[in-house]
């Protein structure tokens, strides 16, 4: 009889496994780089207002998105609704 393989997809999911800093390193730099290229994105730094953060990291949260891939869906949006 074949054994059943646990599901613990939400375990990585949620952090719980994983994401243990004595195992965690840094992506090298070129890495990096060929992840930006592949997506065709480019590093951008802006200061905001850190109550703005707080609440676009809320409606990140509800969409279920990260702050980041939340960011650039509403400034897609945004620049896709004023050309």
């Amino acid at each position: 009889m074949q054994e059943k393989i646990k599901d613990d997809s939400e375990l990585w999911e949620s952090g719980q496994l994983g994401a243990s800093p004595e195992h965690m390193q840094p992506a090298p730099a070129e890495l990096e780089k060929e992840i930006d290229d592949a997506m065709n994105v480019e590093a951008v730094t802006i200061r905001l207002d850190k109550a703005l953060v707080a609440d676009l990291k809320n409606l990140a949260k509800d969409d279920e998105l990260a702050f980041q891939a939340f960011l650039r869906k509403v400034l897609t949006g945004y620049r896709d609704c004023r050309k």
